[in-house]
């Protein structure tokens, strides 16, 4: 703001409620006028809380509020199928002028008037006019979409019609083949963020990904592949194919494939990668069928600028007695910028914790190498059995099992050992 706004604005004749006497006779009262980079500022803070009626006002205030408003009130549509698809249509159409607002679009095939669930989805179909009016799409989220059942025309859009997304969100969204899935990933070229969680794939047989031809790079924000996906191997493939990556953040939900297509995609991704979030269970050993320790598949030592590690790790069944997994992947750890490494163990019986090999991991965690460690945490949860009994000494039992088996690191400030019982 200049001298002259804060002269305008703060003049006798333009203050709030100062009369202007007119020619007849009568009296004015003028309101204040609020430069317009003060305006767009106090919008802009409405917008970020998405205050709608409040954003409404303001659009009918004055015609130069009016743009900022708009911005932020038609940032983004979101269709399911209670949506009246054809007043949307119409509010979108070039008549109007409001289409290119429209930065988000969500797309939601759950039955919102029944359980909430996913639910056959064809009134999609009906939305291709809207669909095709929203060309300046950023953010793309998907939920409980069915692609095999999506009409030709609605496919061909979400494939070739979006070509500034951004960010992609899917949940609980069925793929009946690999490739169809890697067709969606790989339609928006200027892709900065994928996440997904609770994704099927009808078919495994169809393991092949092609290379996309378009573009040789890949630059990644995040990549964020959550629970109950079936494939994440698919997307690791569909990552690591670009001729070059570089993924900020990454979170992978593994079970029981092979970790060894994780493993590739780290290796790749080398010293770009700064936070890593891993999720893995007791199906691992399975998946490595005797082929040797897990760091000859899935090492960590190749990402060099790693600043944070987390590792959620699922120890169910009990009976699963090999567990040298864990510090056959912690060990490699050699990152000179880690700041922070959480590890959070869920058990059944406390036994299993005997079973890890503790030492290997005091000794990567306490290493001069890793001298740059701010925090250090390590949570227990144990599964408490239907009708148990609380106990309320066994907490203190595995906090203190647990730190006499890390003598290096508990002689350290930052390191913790939380416990909870569920």
């Amino acid at each position: 703001m200049n001298n002259e706004d804060v002269k305008s604005a703060t003049s006798p004749d333009n203050r709030a409620g100062r009369p202007r006497t007119l020619k007849g006779g009568g009296t004015q009262h003028l309101l204040p006028k609020v430069p317009l980079e003060i305006s767009d500022l106090i919008i802009d803070e409405l917008g970020s809380t998405y205050q709608r009626s409040t954003l409404a006002a303001c659009a009918l205030t004055c015609r130069d509020w009016l743009h900022r408003s708009r911005y932020h009130i038609h940032a983004a549509v979101r269709i399911d199928c209670t949506s009246n698809l054809p007043r949307l249509t119409e509010l979108y159409s070039p008549a109007w002028g409001l289409a290119g607002y429209v930065r988000s679009l969500s797309i939601d095939a759950c039955d919102v008037l029944g359980d909430g669930l996913p639910a056959p989805h064809p009134w999609i179909d009906n939305a291709r006019d809207l669909l095709r009016l929203l060309t300046k799409i950023e953010r793309l989220s998907l939920d409980a979409i069915i692609w095999q059942d999506l009409g030709a025309e609605i496919q061909a859009l979400l494939l070739n019609h979006y070509p500034l997304v951004k960010d992609l969100w899917m949940s609980t969204c069925d793929f009946r083949r690999p490739s169809q899935l890697v067709s969606l990933l790989q339609a928006f070229p200027r892709i900065e963020c994928v996440r997904m969680e609770a994704m099927a794939m009808v078919s495994m047989e169809e393991t092949i990904v092609v290379q996309d031809g378009s573009r040789k790079e890949l630059r990644l924000q995040w990549l964020d592949v959550g629970d109950l996906c079936t494939m994440p191997s698919i997307v690791a493939r569909w990552a690591r194919s670009y001729e070059h990556i570089a993924i900020e953040n990454m979170h992978f939900s593994w079970g029981c494939e092979d970790p060894a297509e994780l493993g590739q995609l780290l290796e790749r991704a080398g010293p770009s990668l700064k936070t890593l979030s891993i999720t893995m269970d007791n199906r691992i050993p399975d998946a490595l069928a005797d082929k040797g320790p897990l760091n000859q598949f899935l090492n960590l030592g190749y990402n060099s600028g790693l600043r944070s590690l987390r590792l959620l790790l699922r120890l169910e069944p009990f009976e699963v007695e090999d567990l040298s997994w864990i510090s056959d992947l912690i060990g490699p750890i050699s990152s000179t910028q880690l700041r922070h490494v959480a590890i959070y163990m869920e058990v059944l019986v406390d036994d299993q914790l005997d079973r890890i090999k503790w030492d290997v991991i005091d000794s990567a965690l306490a290493s001069e190498q890793l001298s740059s460690l701010q925090k250090v945490e390590l949570g227990i949860l144990q599964r408490r059995k239907y009708g148990e009994p609380v106990d309320d000494s066994q907490e203190d039992r595995v906090k203190n099992r647990v730190t006499k088996k890390l003598p290096k690191l508990a002689a350290r400030p930052i390191f913790e050992v939380t416990y909870q019982d569920a």
